[in-house]
């Protein structure tokens, strides 16, 4: 297990632009909860309502789930045509320990997207009182969604062709927007996604194990 330091730095290295990106959007959403926050503050009354925050804070999560797809899909596409053949004769790591580094790389994206955003909240969420309630379940809401699009966008990544992987991507998001409107953002939703994550996980595992390196 010695190398998963070093393969975890070289998914960060290797696709940075997607955790600048990541942190970046957790940022935004950050801002957006604090100026919130402000808003109470100063005016004594809701300025913005909660179906307004949660509209402006919903759009984030969706950018967020497309590039969590997006990174997992280029790590797996691009360990078959880049010169990772090369990296594991010279560090011979296993691929599992490939695997693992990035799934790794994965939570790291995901502590860069929504860390501001917690951070914000364990600052500023005493100010919110009623509205902690429907916080609370969104952000395990977003977590779990990311988690599960990470997974997806590992499955997406062994395919080659393009058309596909945008039908393919598209229904993916079709049927998590389904979950979300059918069970909202309740226990159930959250187990059938950490089942379709699991699910997803394995065969990714598999595959990635018969793949050309």
């Amino acid at each position: 297990m010695s190398h998963i330091p070093i393969l975890v730095k070289r998914e960060v290295q290797d696709h940075a632009i997607h955790f600048v990106l990541a942190f970046i959007l957790g940022c935004i959403a950050s801002v957006i909860i604090y100026v919130f926050c402000k808003t109470v503050d100063s005016m004594g009354a809701l300025v913005l309502t909660s179906g307004t925050l949660v509209f402006i804070l919903g759009q984030l999560p969706c950018f967020m789930v497309l590039d969590a797809m997006s990174l997992a899909r280029v790590q797996i596409a691009g360990d078959s045509r880049a010169s990772v053949s090369a990296f594991i004769c010279t560090l011979t790591p296993t691929r599992g320990q490939l695997f693992i580094a990035k799934w790794i790389s994965g939570l790291v994206w995901i502590f860069l997207a929504v860390g501001p955003v917690l951070l914000t909240l364990a600052l500023k969420g005493g100010q919110l009182g009623p509205y902690v309630p429907l916080i609370k379940p969104a952000m395990t809401g977003v977590i779990v969604l990311h988690v599960t699009g990470y997974a997806m966008g590992q499955q997406i990544g062994f395919l080659a062709n393009k058309t596909l992987i945008l039908v393919v991507g598209a229904l993916f998001l079709c049927l998590l927007a389904s979950l979300l409107v059918i069970k909202g953002l309740t226990m159930p939703c959250y187990a059938l996604m950490v089942v379709l994550t699991v699910a997803l996980s394995v065969r990714s595992w598999w595959a990635f194990h018969r793949m050309a390196l």
